[in-house]
């Protein structure tokens, strides 16, 4: 609940608390635990594909995804500073679990999202 109270915009009031510095980053934030909800809603689709033996697939998808992270945060921090860094890690972070829940849903026909349905 406490990443949706600051998604919601709960978070500026708390931050202001300690100082305008700390208000300021608050939309930084707001990337950063967005992308702990895709790590929520998508399950454990790296430990699924541990258990199975397909550690290899980690390794290729994990690569693609820090590759999409040098390849944009860069030019994401250079635009818009810390907020650039958040927005480039929660895409890369995105691009990583959507690519590893798809890998399951199709080669495992297992999914491991909060659904969690199994595809026969």
């Amino acid at each position: 609940m406490l990443p949706v109270f600051f998604l919601l915009g709960g978070g500026e009031y708390l931050f202001s608390v300690f100082g305008k510095q700390y208000t300021i980053h608050y939309p930084a934030l707001g990337f950063l635990l967005a992308a702990q909800v895709v790590n929520a809603l998508l399950g454990m689709p790296g430990s699924l594909l541990i258990t199975t033996g397909k550690s290899r697939v980690i390794l290729w998808i994990t690569a693609v995804g820090l590759a999409a992270n040098l390849v944009l945060t860069p030019f994401l921090v250079l635009e818009l500073g810390v907020l650039g860094a958040a927005v480039g890690a929660f895409a890369s972070f995105c691009v990583i679990k959507t690519a590893l829940w798809v890998y399951c849903l199709v080669k495992l026909r297992f999914d491991t999202s909060v659904v969690g349905y199994r595809l026969s």
